[in-house]
């Protein structure tokens, strides 16, 4: 089945949603069956890797739930720009960040997200 979660479009109404710190996708599918708006999926306080957060970012997108990752961070002011691109590349709707203390930390964390990352040596 497929979730509506039209309902937090509603000013008035905050949107709900839930963390699975767990790591298994079937939680990740409890929780957007149940009516969740989004789910978090915490690769910072967990043992999960980017194979089992893949396979939550299916289970999440597979009910129409926008699945939100929290990278891990590494320390005050350094956001985690490589997981931040991967896990976007796996298909999260957003990335929660750590680390991130300064307006420029923000902006250089949504530099990462964008495809191609200045002078990151890809270029394909």
């Amino acid at each position: 089945s497929t979730h509506d979660n039209s309902n937090h479009t509603n000013e008035h109404t905050p949107p709900v949603g839930s963390w699975n710190c767990i790591g298994s996708p079937e939680v990740t599918e409890v929780f957007a069956e149940s009516g969740m708006d989004f789910v978090c999926l915490d690769m910072e306080h967990s043992s999960m890797g980017l194979e089992t957060i893949a396979h939550n970012i299916r289970a999440a997108q597979a009910a129409m739930v926008p699945p939100v990752v929290r990278v891990p961070g590494l320390g005050p002011g350094q956001p985690n720009f490589k997981e931040i691109m991967r896990v976007l590349d796996l298909g999260a709707s957003a990335v929660i960040i750590p680390g991130a203390q300064t307006k420029s930390d923000v902006d250089a964390a949504v530099r990462a997200g964008l495809f191609p990352v200045p002078s990151s040596g890809g270029g394909g």
